[in-house]
């Protein structure tokens, strides 16, 4: 609060006021003069703001229909959002479970409204859970653009960060890069929407165990007698082995 001539009084309570009134002793205003009154004020909301000034003396006043004045002043929501993603393992055998972590933070000014994270679960995995910190999330349809994992998150206060667990079972058939895209919005402005958006590539890798065992139907054989073997070839995992040969040599 400024003024020429005078003082003025914020309350009540302590600043940062909200809701309090701001009065003014002007003194004397000698006929034909001017005094102003600059009152500065914010708001980390979006929000439209209606404000009322009157002016009293002790000194009658004929007209006091003019005594009184008002402005409003809109306040437009500004919240600089990012996401950054991280995944656990990379590389992934196939077969086993991949976690993402996602976390959103509110670089402000305002108070962000109603964030909502989507996140594009790749082909060739399986959901198996996605938890949010705080708020819920809804587990959607690997490889389905129109149904993303959606997690919302409620209100970040300018300084403040949230935390978005995802768990995929990667598919033990599964091969290649899985290609996790992510973002992030809320009801209000974003001026740098650069870093609302994050990707995160992990790499499969094949690990599988196979076991060869071999049994023969008796422990001596008449020769000329027929002889049988059972071979039984077990893959321990956790991935899919393919191209899986087997050779016996026999006997001479």
């Amino acid at each position: 609060v400024g003024l020429g001539g005078g003082t003025c009084t914020v309350g009540p309570g302590l600043p940062p006021w909200a809701n309090a009134d701001v009065t003014c002793d002007l003194n004397e205003i000698p006929s034909g003069e001017t005094k102003r009154v600059k009152v500065e004020f914010t708001s980390p909301d979006d929000v439209d703001v209606n404000d009322i000034a009157t002016a009293t003396s002790d000194t009658d006043d004929p007209d006091p229909n003019n005594n009184t004045a008002s402005g409003s002043v809109s306040f437009y929501g500004v919240a600089n959002l990012s996401i950054i993603k991280t995944d656990n393992p990379d590389a992934v055998a196939a077969g086993t479970n991949l976690e993402y972590t996602l976390t959103v933070s509110n670089d402000g000014p305002s108070t962000a409204k109603n964030v909502v994270v989507a996140d594009q679960v790749p082909a060739g995995v399986v959901m198996v859970s996605a938890t949010a910190g705080t708020g819920s999330c809804v587990m959607g349809v690997p490889d389905n653009a129109l149904q993303p994992t959606l997690c919302g998150l409620g209100d970040i206060a300018p300084g403040n960060s949230m935390s978005i667990t995802i768990v995929v079972f990667v598919l033990p058939n599964s091969t290649g890069v899985l290609h996790n895209d992510a973002t992030v919005s809320s009801d209000y402005h974003d001026d740098d929407n650069s870093d609302n958006q994050v990707t995160e590539d992990t790499t499969i890798i094949v690990v599988t165990s196979l076991d060869l065992e071999k049994i023969a139907d008796r422990t001596t054989v008449i020769a000329g007698n027929e002889l049988k073997y059972l071979l039984t070839f077990t893959n321990g995992g956790p991935s899919t082995a393919t191209g899986v040969t087997l050779v016996d040599v026999l006997p001479e």
